[in-house]
């Protein structure tokens, strides 16, 4: 119990090195136990996706929000064929066609994903840290959590119960990403109806909307690989 515990705490702080040595303790200690071996096969598949190297490979080739750069000077190239935000401002017309566009696996161009996350960050900003959202009698609200980019379970939700509107509003309680291959479609899809709709799309951080967990679980890696294609 000792090493599981320590293991879990070091996976806890993400010291990965130090909690699977301590899952491999406890599972020759005890083989039949099936949370250590579940946590030793966790860190196992980090470190066979090169996890302790996530966040360096990337370091100094992202360009980060902190940039000085005019989404002005973005050019839209002809052959673009994808959904364009007019005047940088985000209608519903627009997240119906991201939506359809990030479900065909293409690529939103870079001058619109840099608007969108500049309109979300101004947006957060101004937000209190805590967020009291009230839902009046007879109506509510839908509370969605752990997408962990699952794009299409996303569209899935949607589909099911409605596009986000203002008589369809949504909480979504942090886990964005990390683990499934679609997070920064997740986040895009996310971040637009949070600009559209702000005061009825709610985005709480979860652990995993985290600098440290982006890097051992790859949503760093992933981000830098989109903007290196881009």
């Amino acid at each position: 119990k000792g090493y599981y515990r320590r293991g879990t705490a070091y996976l806890a702080l993400h010291k990965l090195k130090q909690a699977r040595a301590d899952f491999r303790e406890a599972v020759k200690i005890e083989p039949a136990n099936k949370d250590a071996r579940s946590k030793l096969n966790e860190c196992e598949k980090v470190s066979g996706r090169s996890g302790e190297k996530i966040g360096t490979e990337w370091e100094g080739k992202r360009e980060t929000l902190s940039v000085t750069r005019s989404q002005d000077t973005i050019e839209v190239e002809s052959t673009y064929t994808g959904p364009r935000l007019e005047d940088g401002i985000v209608t519903e017309k627009f997240m119906d066609e991201l939506l359809l566009w990030l479900k065909a696996e293409k690529k939103l161009h870079k001058k619109y994903v840099y608007q969108i996350l500049y309109q979300v960050r101004n947006i957060l900003k101004q937000e209190k840290t805590v967020v009291d959202v009230p839902v009046v009698a007879g109506e509510s609200i839908t509370v969605c959590g752990d997408v962990h980019g699952q794009y299409y379970d996303l569209l899935n939700i949607f589909e099911m119960n409605g596009k986000p509107s203002k008589a369809n509003p949504y909480l979504f309680n942090g886990d964005f990403v990390d683990r499934g291959s679609f997070g920064l479609e997740v986040v895009l899809a996310l971040f637009g109806y949070k600009c559209l709709l702000p005061n009825h799309m709610h985005l709480n951080r979860g652990n995993h909307e985290s600098v440290n967990m982006n890097k051992i679980y790859g949503f760093e890696v992933v981000g830098g690989e989109e903007e290196a294609e881009r």
